[in-house]
């Protein structure tokens, strides 16, 4: 199935097409959320509620956006994130942190308590996805600083190598040798994990 007829059939209200893109992006998504948020924010706040946050503003926003294809919703929601992050932030700036190291989600959610999607898989397919998904996280944790922040660039935020040089302070070329290099890092942990 074309991934951007979903992307049009989620927009025209279409339960399936929308728990489709859920279910394809949820765990990069939930990966990208918990690199943003860095230890201190995720002290404060639940990764689960921030990926949560972020589809529900997709979901009320989507017939608006203009997106042409999966990989542009995916870009579309990690800026969504980033500001459902940001939100989280000032939430966490505001309140005395000594006081109360926790957050609720009521100082800072903007789309309320609802559930956006229930992907209806079964206990399996959920169990085996967690599993997947946890070793995914635990690798990206394993990798370098740089390559963490090179994947996040590249892949999560889908910048060109161009828009990430400035911010990693090196040329377009070093950054699609990083790149390589990073995703073959991950992919090495990967491995190690399941030997």
């Amino acid at each position: 199935m074309d991934p951007g007829s979903n992307v049009e059939r989620a927009r025209d209200g279409e339960r399936v097409a929308r728990e489709a893109l859920f279910e394809r992006h949820v765990d990069r998504l939930r990966l990208y959320v918990e690199f943003r948020l860095g230890r201190a924010l995720a002290r404060r706040v639940e990764v689960e509620d921030v990926v949560q946050e972020t589809f529900l503003r997709a979901w009320r926003d989507l017939e608006r956006a203009t997106l042409s294809g999966d990989n542009a919703f995916f870009g579309w929601i990690a800026t969504i994130a980033r500001h459902v992050i940001t939100d989280v932030a000032r939430a966490a700036r505001a309140r005395c942190p000594s006081c109360d190291p926790g957050l609720e989600r009521r100082d800072w959610s903007r789309a309320g308590e609802r559930d956006p999607v229930d992907p209806g898989s079964g206990p399996v397919t959920r169990t085996v996805r967690n599993e997947t998904g946890e070793r995914l996280r635990a690798a990206f944790q394993a990798l370098s600083p740089q390559h963490r922040r090179v994947i996040a660039l590249r892949q999560f935020e889908q910048r060109s190598a161009r828009d990430a040089a400035p911010q990693l302070g090196c040329s377009e070329m070093a950054v699609h040798a990083l790149f390589r290099r990073a995703l073959d890092a991950w992919a090495r942990e990967l491995e190690r994990a399941d030997g």
